[in-house]
């Protein structure tokens, strides 16, 4: 008699728990502005660098990595109506083109740099939800993530005086790293089941250890000229006039010499704010 009580009492218990359990489905999509990491720092300071060269003019500078998009879906397994664990996978990119042109003279130097990143997110993340009214909704969620990342690097340098024009793509491998996201938001009730949301975000994710091919194709001299090694993506800070200047290469050793610091494995950033908006569906 006491074992059928029990079962009963254990069969109420997960019938409560059932009824109580929910699931949503979240769909956003926005912009993010991306800290860039090794490779905004790198920019930088070959701008500062461009600017003090005696007897040289300078017409365009290189831009950092800032905007890019994201998208994203999350399935939210709900405890409570204010509680609940997501799962989530999405997708970011972003690229941008920039020139470092300078001039002495007739003579002229132009250098294009065109970085682009990307990455799938498989998130895991804790939601609360706290009510504000009869519609409105405040949002909170974090949690670990890995991401799958692919970075990739053009650049072209010409020098027509001396009939230089060589085009460099460099495709390291794909690299899986682990991150971190976490943000708020506010959720407006269109309906009993359907929610617009409008969400701030911040992630932090970081890629290093970019390694695979450099392909280098154009002419020097007149000459054409075609060649593919294997390289690591390297940052290091070089000595010009008692300052240090960031630079990258890509080589198959790190830098070194008695100018030479800080040289290490250099690093693209996914790190940054997101600003998205999206719909959330309940069940």
């Amino acid at each position: 008699m006491k074992k059928l009580i029990l079962i009963g009492v254990l069969c109420l218990s997960l019938t409560a728990v059932g009824f109580s359990m929910g699931f949503s489905i979240k769909a956003t999509g926005g912009l993010s502005l991306l800290f860039g990491g090794d490779y905004n720092k790198i920019v930088a300071d070959q701008n500062a660098y461009a600017a003090t060269l005696p007897g040289i003019t300078v017409a365009s500078e290189y831009s950092k990595l800032g905007m890019g998009f994201d998208f994203g879906a999350e399935f939210i397994l709900q405890f409570t109506d204010s509680m609940g664990i997501g799962l989530g996978a999405g997708y970011i990119t972003a690229s941008n083109e920039s020139t470092l042109q300078i001039t002495s003279g007739v003579v002229s130097l132009t250098q294009t740099y065109t970085p682009s990143v990307s990455a799938i997110p498989l998130t895991l993340n804790f939601h609360f939800f706290l009510p504000l009214g009869s519609t409105l909704r405040l949002h909170f969620f974090a949690g670990p993530g890995l991401y799958i990342t692919t970075v990739k690097f053009d650049a072209t340098y010409v020098l027509s005086a001396l009939a230089i024009n060589l085009t460099q793509k460099f495709t390291p491998d794909t690299k899986l790293v682990f991150g971190f996201q976490g943000g708020l938001g506010i959720e407006f009730g269109l309906s009993r089941n359907i929610a617009l949301l409008l969400d701030m975000a911040g992630r932090y994710v970081s890629v290093s250890g970019l390694t695979g091919p450099m392909d280098t194709a154009g002419t020097v001299f007149g000459i054409p000229v075609h060649t593919t090694e294997t390289g690591t993506f390297y940052y290091a800070e070089a000595n010009s006039g008692g300052t240090y200047y960031a630079y990258q290469i890509v080589d198959d050793t790190m830098p070194s010499g008695a100018s030479i610091r800080n040289a290490r494995e250099g690093s693209f950033s996914l790190s940054g704010i997101q600003f998205q908006t999206g719909i959330r569906i309940s069940f």
